[in-house]
């Protein structure tokens, strides 16, 4: 049997779980910085494989940079409480309820990182500013993203 929350935004990557792993959330670190750039990189490049390799590093690489300096984002990271080194997954988040990119390594998706760090936002419905099959899946669901791309 499923766990339900009292949020429909705590339920939203139920369908997507597996036996809870122990994670926790931090602010990134120096050393961070490399690994969350690749990853956006290249998640996103999977998500458009038709757009040129070029474009798509010059455009991830700005909006990173944007996010970084932006006063209203903030970045977290999830990662083992005893390994803090290994990152899990890692999230950008910008004002109350809007996430611009949400990412977990593949060997743990499923095990619930994505929600805990998506928790950090708050409201019933939540913005995204990339729309990705996860998201599809996840409002086919629970109808609970909003895609608005103008907010990036």
């Amino acid at each position: 049997m499923t766990e339900k929350s009292e949020t429909p935004i705590a339920d939203m990557v139920m369908a997507f779980t597996t036996p809870k792993l122990e994670i926790r959330v931090r602010d990134p670190r120096p050393g961070d910085w490399a690994f969350i750039s690749d990853s956006y990189r290249k998640s996103y490049r999977d998500q458009f494989p038709w757009v040129p390799l070029e474009q798509v590093y010059l455009e991830t690489t700005k909006r990173l940079s944007r996010y970084r300096s932006g006063k209203n984002t903030r970045f977290l990271v999830a990662c083992p409480p005893h390994e803090e080194d290994l990152i899990l997954g890692w999230v950008c988040l910008g004002r109350r309820n809007l996430i611009h990119y949400c990412f977990v390594k593949q060997a743990f998706r499923g095990a619930r990182v994505a929600k805990r760090l998506c928790s950090y936002s708050s409201g019933q419905m939540l913005v995204v500013t990339h729309w990705s099959r996860v998201c599809e899946k996840i409002n086919r669901l629970h109808r609970v993203l909003l895609y608005e791309p103008s907010k990036q």
